[in-house]
């Protein structure tokens, strides 16, 4: 079983974020996304659909096509 498998999200983002701030972690047409932008953008999202309302155990729809937004997104509604 990966080590990965027992931690949160949260947990792992910090850590891959903290150790390899600057390595990629997306790749999309033009943009390079390094793991402290990944970190940034999936929190600065999980606190304003927060702010909207969005809480713990909440059903969040995500319409989206194959984009960065997308994964930010379904990890911020995972860090809520």
């Amino acid at each position: 079983m990966s080590v990965w498998v027992k931690r949160a999200l949260r947990q792992v983002l910090d850590e891959i974020s903290g150790k390899y701030p600057d390595n990629l972690a997306l790749i999309f047409k033009n943009q390079r996304i390094s793991y402290r932008m990944l970190r940034e953008k999936t929190r600065t999202l999980a606190k304003g659909l927060m702010a909207l309302g969005v809480g713990c155990g909440d059903k969040v729809s995500i319409w989206g096509g194959n984009c960065p937004e997308w994964i930010y997104t379904q990890m911020a509604t995972a860090l809520i």
